[in-house]
């Protein structure tokens, strides 16, 4: 088994309590978690006993009520090579100025991954390192109240998968920096109904981007060092030549009903 990483840091808008790293896998992928509510903020106390039926979460106590195991609740499937895992935090959704948790994803460097990421009431913040193999299926985050920040730094996209970032009621943020060419086309979805979306992309020489823009009420407001079109509703980053003999291709859709996009 290789080296292994942090891949994904899913946080509350609140200020995070703990952090509670999962284990890594074996497997080819993970495929999917699932996240709830923020949990309220505790303070810490001494860890609970290890046991093998999963994840241990430490019981928690604070002013208004204790946080116990069942507090998160993780299950986990595997068919063929494929692992399927599953993560829901319940918390107290009515105290706003309670805090909630970080839960890190930790898998292994030699690991395919392809993640489906959501929640209620809360961010979703992404983060891929270097070196991470994202497979076919893709990233998505999805959140109804909250905002969504997905994050790569020169993955492994494999050609035809995908990045998607949808919130509801909160901005997206997308941002890309790809320095090493794995040649295909990577989909990338940026989608927000009452706020605002940006998308930074950084390149090197072998890669390039389509970026379609829609604004309802708002408008596109282009780097225009960065990307060129005859209209901001559809631009190249850097150019459509560069696009069109670029050994890597992102193809990118944003979108917002009521607030504006922005391209950095």
């Amino acid at each position: 088994m290789g080296s292994a990483r942090n891949l994904a840091l899913v946080r509350s808008t609140l200020t995070p309590s703990s952090a509670e790293p999962l284990s890594a896998f074996r497997s080819a992928g993970l495929t999917r978690l699932a996240w709830g509510v923020p949990t309220p903020k505790r303070r810490p106390s001494p860890p609970a006993a290890a046991s093998s039926g999963g994840p241990v979460v430490p019981p928690r106590g604070g002013l208004f009520a204790g946080h116990s195991g069942g507090d998160v609740v993780a299950s986990n499937a595997t068919s063929g090579g494929t692992l399927t895992f599953s993560l829901t935090a319940k918390g107290v959704s009515g105290l706003f100025f309670l805090g909630g948790h970080d839960i890190v994803i930790t898998v292994s460097e030699s690991v395919a991954v392809s993640m489906d990421l959501s929640s209620s009431t809360g961010a979703i913040d992404v983060t891929v390192p270097a070196g991470v193999v994202v497979a076919a299926a893709g990233i998505s985050a999805s959140v109804a109240t909250g905002s969504v920040a997905l994050t790569t730094t020169d993955a492994a996209f494999v050609s035809g998968s995908s990045l998607r970032a949808v919130s509801t009621t909160g901005s997206v943020t997308l941002s890309i920096t790809q320095t090493v060419v794995h040649p295909g086309s990577v989909g990338v979805t940026g989608t927000s109904t009452t706020g605002g979306v940006s998308f930074t992309f950084n390149r090197a020489a072998g890669v390039a981007a389509r970026v379609s823009s829609a604004v309802t009420t708002g408008t596109v407001n282009p780097d225009p060092a960065k990307y060129t079109g005859s209209s901001n509703a559809l631009l190249f980053a850097p150019d459509e030549a560069t696009y069109d003999a670029a050994l890597m291709t992102f193809q990118v859709a944003l979108q917002s009903t009521t607030g504006g996009i922005d391209l950095r």
